[in-house]
Parts: structure tokens; sequence; C-alpha cells
């Protein structure tokens, strides 16, 4: 059952938030400068995002959704030269 509810939470959070950004820490977590600036990234954005820890695919990453094609853009060119990777993705 675990394993359904996962799922289902996850394209509940696809389908409300579609536009996502993985962003792939590096080996012994993101720094405080990372770190801060995802934090003053999303204040502002409160409701209209959603993150979850995507350990599915090849490489671990945290994907961050959100409801705003506009907002995940500017969450990628914020945070791609500071994260190891960063690319952005549809959510599905």
């Amino acid at each position: 059952h675990f394993k359904d509810d996962r799922t289902k939470w996850r394209q509940d959070i696809d389908s409300r938030f579609p536009h996502c950004v993985d962003l792939a820490p590096p080996e012994g977590g993101f720094s405080d400068e990372v770190e801060d600036t995802i934090v003053r990234f999303l204040t502002p954005l409160y409701g209209t995002y959603d993150l979850y820890a995507d350990l599915q695919g090849d490489e671990p990453c945290i994907r961050y959704c959100f409801a705003q094609e506009q907002d995940a853009a500017a969450f990628q060119a914020a945070l791609a030269g500071m994260a190891l990777k960063s690319r952005p993705k549809m959510a599905g």
C-alpha cells in the first residue's frame, strides 16, 4: 500500500505543479549558500510549488515542482550554476 500511496501522492503533486526542475545535490549535500538561495527563491511562492525526493531515476535528485512555467524557468536559472546538476522537466 505504501508504494501505491507514494505513487498517488507524486501524481497529485505533478498534476497540480506540472513544471519541474530536478536538482541533484553534490555528495555531502548543498552548501549553505545554495540552501539560502533556494529558501529565498521559494518563500514568496508559498502555495504555488511543491517538492519531493525522486530516488527512482539513474541519479537521486530533489524535484521542485511549480504551478507556473516561468517560476520553474527562473528557479532553474537561479540554481543551475550552484547545484551539481539542474534540469528542467515537465511532470508526468
